[in-house]
């Protein structure tokens, strides 16, 4: 049984990008309850989607290009990438307006910082962007290496030469 102050937490659904949503929204904690110094969510479900797009963009972009879709990503089992990519774009996208606004004022010798959050937000960041950029590597390679074997089946991955080789020693046998 789920909370019913956090509600959206566990609907269930078929609709692949409200999953992803719903994932990459508890993976931050950003429920209204439990953000006790703002209203409601921090990130609105549009922004986690524009997250999620920044994501999927982001990996179709890295060599080997690619143009998978979030469907073809989760097929392939590789929905944590896709949520922790898409949460280090949420962290990102709200550090931003947190350095914009940072106030630092001092008096009385009691020093104050207004939205002076974004320094750990970045910290945070940097660790889990470094992590999501070594798995999206292994899972490139791993694609790609997975689509050459199956390169029969109508896939087809980047070639080299070690697989112009291996196609030359097949037809001498």
């Amino acid at each position: 049984m789920t909370d019913p102050q956090l509600t959206g937490h566990a609907e269930p659904t078929r609709d692949p990008m409200k999953a992803i949503i719903t994932l990459v929204r508890a993976t931050l904690r950003d429920w209204a309850p439990l953000n006790e110094l703002i209203e409601g969510e921090e990130s609105k479900d549009r922004d986690i989607a524009i997250a999620v797009f920044r994501c999927i963009e982001d990996f179709n972009g890295t060599s080997p290009m690619t143009s998978y879709t979030l469907e073809n990503l989760l097929a392939v089992h590789l929905a944590d990438l896709v949520i922790q990519g898409s949460a280090c774009n949420v962290a990102q996208s709200v550090w931003f307006p947190q350095m914009r606004n940072e106030v630092q004022f001092s008096d009385a010798g009691v020093n104050v910082s207004i939205q002076g959050k974004h320094r750990e937000l970045m910290q945070w960041y940097q660790i889990n962007k470094n992590e999501y950029e070594q798995k999206k590597r292994s899972a490139k390679n791993a694609l790609n290496q997975a689509e050459l074997l199956v390169a029969g089946a109508g896939m087809s991955g980047v070639p080299s030469e070690f697989w112009d080789f291996y196609d030359y020693i097949t037809t001498l046998g």
